[in-house]
C-alpha cells in the first residue's frame, strides 16, 4: 500500500475515533457514577428512631453492554445479613434535561443467594432478558446543581400489588455524598396509607 493511501485512511480512522468519543453521555456517566457505592441511615436512625438503620449498597453490572445497569440492595443496618429488598437499576437519557431511572425486579431464584456472592452472580449469571420491568415506576431526574439531581416518579402510574395500596409514589436527590429516598403507597382514595409522613429517608455514605 503506498504512502499517498495510508494517509488517508489514517486520517479517517482518527475522524471516527473523534466522533465515538464525542458520542459519550458525558452527563449521564458523572449521574450514574454517582450512585455507585454504600450508603447508611444508621445516623438518621440514631437521631430519630422511628426511621430504621438500612445499609444500600449498589454495584455496575455488564459495563460492558450499553447503558448504565446497577444492582441494588437494600439491608438491615443492624445485621445485614437480612435483606429488605434487590432490584436491578438502568439509567438512560430520556431528553436533553431529563435521565430516567428503570426498576427492575430480580428473578426469585435469586433470594436464596447471600450478600457476598449476589452482585457477582448478578454481572456473571443474569441478563437483562431474566429481569421484570416495573412498569410505571421510572424515576425522571432533572439537574438542580452541578451535583445534585431530584427525581421523582409519575404521579399514579406505579402500581403496587401490597394489600390495601394502589400506587407507589417515589423522590429521589442524589448528591455526592447523600441519597435522599422518599417512598410513600396511596390507596385508591389517593390518602397515604404506607411510608414515611415527616420525611425522606436520608442514607449517607460510608466512606471506604
Amino acid at each position: 500500500m503506498t504512502r499517498r493511501l495510508l494517509i488517508p485512511i489514517l486520517l479517517l480512522t482518527l475522524s471516527v475515533g473523534c466522533i465515538s468519543n464525542k458520542s459519550i453521555d458525558i452527563e449521564l456517566q458523572k449521574f450514574s457514577s454517582l450512585f455507585i457505592g454504600s450508603f447508611s441511615t444508621k445516623e438518621q436512625a440514631f437521631k430519630d428512631a422511628s426511621y430504621k438503620a438500612i445499609v444500600l449498597n449498589i454495584t455496575p453490572v455488564w459495563e460492558n453492554t450499553s447503558g448504565y445497569w446497577m444492582f441494588a440492595e437494600w439491608t438491615d443496618g443492624n445485621d445485614t445479613s437480612q435483606i429488605i429488598q434487590r432490584r436491578v437499576i438502568r439509567f438512560e437519557r430520556l431528553d436533553s434535561v431529563t435521565i430516567v431511572s428503570k426498576l427492575y425486579k430480580l428473578p426469585e431464584n435469586t433470594k436464596r443467594i447471600t450478600s457476598d456472592l449476589i452482585a457477582e452472580h448478578v454481572a456473571k449469571r443474569i441478563s437483562s432478558k431474566d429481569l421484570l420491568l416495573r412498569e410505571g415506576c421510572d424515576i425522571k431526574f432533572t439537574r438542580q446543581t452541578s451535583n445534585i439531581y431530584v427525581g421523582k416518579t409519575e404521579r399514579n402510574t406505579c402500581k403496587s400489588n401490597r394489600p390495601g395500596i394502589s400506587h407507589i409514589a417515589s423522590q429521589i436527590i442524589i448528591s455526592t455524598n447523600r441519597l435522599s429516598e422518599w417512598t410513600k403507597g396511596f390507596d385508591t382514595k389517593g390518602k397515604q396509607v404506607w411510608g414515611k409522613i415527616n420525611g425522606p429517608y436520608l442514607y449517607k455514605r460510608i466512606e471506604d
